[in-house]
């Protein structure tokens, strides 16, 4: 089975003629999103009295690379029904630097 969901309780109704389903799938769930996001941040006082700061900080979003799917192609078609395809972005991070004085 490489469909989603049962392709076959959908078709194209006749040409003129008006289909006797609903005019869409409200109940079709779609798949969930795990997500984890981290953050670390060090701050030093330097100089006389701390007048002058040092921040250090390094952030990762999506720290697991968890993959989350696209929806099921919802248009009638030779797709209908499948997934084909990810959704969100994959890990990422940056590192900062910064001195205040």
């Amino acid at each position: 089975q490489d469909r989603y969901f049962p392709t076959t309780v959908a078709s194209d109704p006749p040409l003129g003629q008006l289909g006797t389903g609903k005019a869409r799938i409200d109940t079709l769930r779609t798949f969930g999103t795990d997500r984890e996001d981290v953050a670390l941040h060090k701050y030093f006082k330097i100089g006389p009295e701390g007048q002058y700061s040092l921040a250090f900080a390094v952030e990762f979003y999506n720290i697991f690379n968890r993959h989350a799917f696209a929806d099921p192609v919802s248009s009638l078609g030779s797709n209908f029904g499948q997934v084909l395809g990810l959704a969100g972005s994959p890990r990422t991070g940056q590192f900062e630097a910064r001195f205040r004085w």
